[in-house]
């Protein structure tokens, strides 16, 4: 009983009403991935796309810059 209304209680925590408050498992659970990812390579990557992200912000400034400098520069 306790468990029904914990659910209850979540489903009405996260907005779950009626049909959509059906909740369905698997039969069985996934197999476990053969191999993980190398936590190293996925350091690597994620520095790179931040850099790659960094460098993009960066670049848009620069244009953002160079925009106003010559629409400054046309003006009378």
């Amino acid at each position: 009983m306790q468990a029904k209304l914990a659910r209850l209680a979540l489903d009405i925590a996260v907005r779950f009403s009626g049909g959509a408050g059906a909740w369905r498992f698997a039969e069985t659970l996934p197999e476990p991935v053969a191999k993980e990812d190398d936590p190293d390579e996925l350091r690597r990557m994620a520095r790179e796309k931040s850099l790659s992200l960094e460098a993009a912000r960066q670049e848009a400034a620069i244009d953002a810059t160079s925009a106003r400098t010559a629409r400054a520069l046309r003006k009378p």
